[in-house]
């Protein structure tokens, strides 16, 4: 029975509020409900243009990724060439001097991946 007289109060509340006002509040709940859904999304971040933006950042970073591993590779091999030497010739005649280089570029370049993924995880986990 409460809830029928609440029912009507409130029945009879929105009769008497005018029209446009009824669809201005409409708007408004139907906004925050978007904004709720979508996050705080600006009208500019649609999706395609974040995902060519998202391609090309990643296509870079990996030009760059590529092209540091092959410099850090190449600083490795030459450290452990001078620091190790005995070992460094043994495993140069055994493994082959140009896939030694090769091997060490590639763990360069898997530690760098390594590092963005870590960076990735801390900066969604922390929100920003």
């Amino acid at each position: 029975m409460a809830i029928d007289k609440r029912f009507l109060s409130e029945l009879r509340r929105l009769q008497r509020i005018p029209e446009r006002a009824l669809y201005r509040q409409s708007m408004r709940l139907s906004r925050g409900i978007e904004r709720g859904i979508g996050g705080n999304t600006s009208p500019s971040a649609t999706p395609d243009g974040n995902r060519t933006k998202t391609v090309a950042r990643e296509v870079l970073f990996f030009l760059g990724a590529v092209f540091f591993a092959l410099l850090l590779g190449f600083i490795v091999f030459y450290l452990f060439g001078v620091l190790f030497s005995d070992s460094f010739v043994q495993l140069a005649n055994d493994f082959g001097l140009v896939k030694l280089y090769y091997f060490l570029s590639f763990c360069c370049f898997v530690g760098i991946y390594i590092t963005r993924l870590t960076v990735w995880a801390i900066k969604t986990v922390s929100g920003r």
